[in-house]
């Protein structure tokens, strides 16, 4: 299974969402990610300053095109966006192709195998990663954490974007700056494109 990790160079598609709340992936990603971010694409936004269009402090250059942030030095692709329904938006299936075309790799957030639609256009090096779809031999929940002995915080709510896993990044954060050591465990798409 592909995995996010600090040495990878991430472009985040966001067209017209960097300052909404669809633009929720791409916003978290911008605000918490160690993976290095080296371009948003954004048609909208384009040469744009990304902290004054989204608040977060972290400077990144806003381009139109998948073919910009390449040349950018970006090798993922991750759509930051949780469209309504949770597919991705028509107009951006050719993006995603020139995207494996150019050999980036595509982290997928949304509904649904982009691996069924794509494969053909992969490389020997790049990957899909489906983060929706459940791993091979996933087996329901057994209840075996009750047996370690690390003290863990749970945040539930009663919707999506209310704010669990900001809250769960920043009890992180603050028991790090404390000398605690912690760690986040994520289990929805955005969480885990961060973690």
């Amino acid at each position: 299974m592909p995995r996010l990790g600090s040495e990878d160079r991430i472009a985040l598609l966001m067209h017209g969402h960097l300052d909404t709340g669809f633009g929720k992936l791409g916003q978290g990603m911008l605000r918490y990610s160690e993976a290095e971010i080296v371009a948003l694409i954004d048609s909208v936004h384009v040469g744009g300053d990304s902290t004054e269009i989204t608040g977060i402090p972290r400077q990144v250059p806003i381009v139109g095109t998948v073919a910009e942030s390449y040349d950018l030095g970006a090798r993922v692709l991750i759509v930051g966006i949780a469209a309504p329904g949770g597919r991705l938006p028509e107009g951006w299936w050719q993006e995603l192709r020139d995207a494996l075309r150019l050999g980036m790799s595509l982290v997928n957030p949304l509904h649904g195998s982009w691996e069924d639609h794509l494969g053909q256009f992969l490389g020997v090096d790049n990957w899909i990663w489906d983060i929706r779809v459940e791993p091979d031999g996933l087996q329901p929940g057994i209840g075996a954490a009750a047996g370690l002995s690390a003290i863990r915080l749970l945040t539930v709510g009663s919707d999506m974007s209310v704010g669990k896993m900001t809250a769960a990044l920043e009890c992180v954060a603050a028991a790090g700056s404390m000398g605690i050591s912690a760690k986040f465990v994520a289990t929805g798409q955005v969480g885990i494109c961060i973690a």
